[in-house]
C-alpha cells in the first residue's frame, strides 16, 4: 500500500480530462500519482506514556499531556508500546 494525495489526484483528473474517465484512464491516473511521505501516527492507546486509572474513568498521558487524553489522540512525542 502507498499513500497518495487525493486532492491532487482530483485536480489532475479535472485538469487533464474534459469528458468522463474510463476505468483504465482512472487507474492509470492513480498509478501515476506520486507517493507522499508520511510518518506513522501512534495513538495514545498504543503509547508507552499512557496511564489508566483502575476504574478506567480517567486516562492520562503521564509525560506530555496536562490532563485527560482521548485514546484516539496522538502527539509528536509518542512511543509505541511493545505489546501492541
Amino acid at each position: 500500500m502507498r499513500l497518495i494525495a487525493a486532492d491532487e489526484l482530483w485536480e489532475n483528473a479535472i485538469r487533464n480530462y474534459d469528458e468522463c474517465l474510463g476505468l483504465d484512464e482512472l487507474l492509470e491516473l492513480i498509478e501515476n500519482q506520486p507517493t507522499i511521505e508520511a510518518e506513522p501516527v501512534i495513538r495514545c492507546r498504543n503509547c508507552i506514556h499512557l496511564c489508566r486509572y483502575e476504574n478506567d474513568e480517567y486516562t492520562y498521558c503521564w509525560a506530555f499531556a496536562e490532563g485527560p487524553v482521548d485514546l484516539e489522540d496522538f502527539c509528536s512525542e509518542a512511543e509505541r508500546r511493545d505489546d501492541v
